[in-house]
């Protein structure tokens, strides 16, 4: 069986951090230059207490919520509607948006652990198992398959 496939660049993002912690803009000069005409509208958004960037004293080049935590480690992720099983495990640092959904094991687990559950998942008896049940489709419409 042959399947189409495509590997291509995405739009680009700015992720000012190292480990946990937020880069100053000194460490990235090119990156200060490039952001400095947008520091008035970033300093200027919304915080969830209702105020601003410069209000609250925050980096005004700061994420506005991003879970450094979940950055590090192993993950396995998905795509939200495929045909098939496509769970993949990512080594740490990728960001994932909201149609990519991810599974964290308990902090303890270890590569071999995720490598296990990569093969569960990704098995044709879960596939069936999952492509016999209805689900939902993104308009809130049910449907079956007929398996």
């Amino acid at each position: 069986m042959h399947r189409d496939w495509l590997v291509a660049y995405t739009d680009p993002v700015i992720f000012p951090y190292a480990q946990r912690d937020l880069i100053p803009l000194s460490m990235l000069p090119k990156t200060a230059r490039w952001l400095w005409p947008a520091r008035t509208t970033m300093g200027n958004r919304a915080t969830f207490s209702k105020h601003t960037y410069f209000a609250e004293g925050r980096p005004w080049w700061e994420w506005h919520q991003v879970a450094l935590e979940r950055l590090s480690g192993f993950t396995i992720t998905f795509a939200e509607i495929v045909s098939h099983n496509h769970f993949v495990l990512d080594r740490g640092g990728s960001v994932f948006n909201r149609t990519a959904p991810i599974i964290k094991l308990s902090a303890a687990a270890d590569e071999d652990e995720y490598l296990s559950m990569l093969g569960l998942l990704n098995s044709s008896t879960v596939c069936l198992d999952e492509a016999s049940k209805p689900s939902e489709t993104n308009d809130g419409r049910r449907w079956s398959p007929g398996v």
